[in-house]
Parts: C-alpha cells; sequence; structure tokens
C-alpha cells in the first residue's frame, strides 16, 4: 500500500480510505472554532431530520383530529426540510433569505419551530385517559402506547429544536457569523494557494 506524505495518521492513499483521507484532510486544515460551527450546523441539520420524521409518524396517529393539526404538520415537515437545506448551504435561493441566512433570524425561526412542535405534540385524544389514571378512588397504572412514545419523541426534538433557535441567537448576537465568514474565507484562501 502507498503511503502518502498528507497530514492524515493512517497515511492511506487510495479504495476504502479515500473518502477518510479527504474528510480528513479538509477538516483537519481547519481551526477548532471553524469545526466546533460546522459542528452545530451538523447539530441543526439532524435535528430537522428528526422532527420531520416525528412529525410524519405523528400523521399516522392522528386519527379524527382536527383538519387544521394536520395542515399544520405538514408546514411542519416542510420547514423542517428547509431547515436541513438551509443548514447544507447547498440551495441558492435559501443563501440570499435574509432570515435563514442572518443567524438571528434563523435562530428565532427555529425557536418558532420548537414551539410549534411543542404545541403540537399531542397526537391523539387521549388527554383523559393519559393524565388522569384514577378510577374509583384507585390508581391504575398503564403501560405506555406505541402513541406516547411518538408523542415524547416529539416534545423531546422540538425541545431540541428550541435549543437551537437559543443557541443560534445567542451566536448571532456576539457577531460569530461574521467570525465563520472570516474563516471560510481564510479556509479558501489558504486552499487556493496549496497550503491545505
Amino acid at each position: 500500500m502507498a503511503m502518502t506524505t498528507g497530514p492524515h495518521p493512517t497515511g492511506t492513499s487510495g479504495g476504502l480510505f479515500r473518502a477518510s483521507d479527504e474528510l480528513y484532510d479538509s477538516l483537519g486544515s481547519r481551526s477548532q472554532t471553524h469545526k466546533n460551527f460546522i459542528l452545530v450546523s451538523v447539530a441543526a441539520a439532524l435535528t430537522g431530520i428528526n422532527n420531520a420524521i416525528a412529525n410524519a409518524l405523528a400523521l399516522t396517529y392522528q386519527g379524527n383530529s382536527p383538519h387544521f393539526e394536520v395542515v399544520l404538520r405538514f408546514y411542519l415537515i416542510a420547514f423542517c426540510i428547509l431547515m436541513v437545506a438551509n443548514e447544507s448551504e447547498q440551495v441558492p435561493i435559501i443563501r440570499k433569505s435574509p432570515i435563514l441566512y442572518n443567524w438571528v433570524g434563523r435562530g428565532f425561526f427555529y425557536c418558532f419551530l420548537g414551539i410549534l412542535g411543542q404545541n403540537l405534540f399531542d397526537v391523539g385524544y387521549d388527554n383523559r385517559y393519559k393524565y388522569n389514571n384514577y378510577y374509583n378512588g384507585y390508581y391504575h397504572p398503564r403501560m405506555p402506547s406505541a402513541e406516547d412514545y411518538c408523542e415524547w419523541y416529539i416534545w423531546a426534538n422540538s425541545f431540541v429544536m428550541f435549543s437551537m433557535g437559543i443557541v443560534y441567537i445567542i451566536l448571532g448576537g456576539l457577531c460569530m457569523q461574521r467570525q465563520l465568514d472570516n474563516m471560510r474565507t481564510n479556509y479558501q484562501h489558504n486552499k487556493q494557494l496549496g497550503f491545505v
């Protein structure tokens, strides 16, 4: 196996390890702060994916729910897909959006999605049975159903979505977006010069 002179510790040059070498080279030459910003973006994208999955699962338990809840879930799923596309930064139309490009606006948007998900976490009409297990003066415990797990999944993902919004508001308020833009510019400049 041929050895390379790159910074990758394994020294492999192709085959199975080629993609990992390229990933290590692209991440290995970035500053730790730049890597942390990438980690926040990946976490936000994963949150959007999980929230879209959770609300798609909730559509299976809707039953006789009002139609506006179903419509709100479809909007929430669409906004979560928009969130993932925004975090991947591959769609040029989204990059030109002043609300989604600015981190403070993005943070408020993610907080709104989290609050909307929190309000829609109940997927059925079982409230009186779920929260009141006392019948005739006796407590009757029950096993959680698949619907309960779906509701917990929606609630947890909505809480994480709201938290990601708070993180973006704080980072935007501290002007970290400008610092990230400078890091990207320096990284691209060093890449063109061959230092990376």
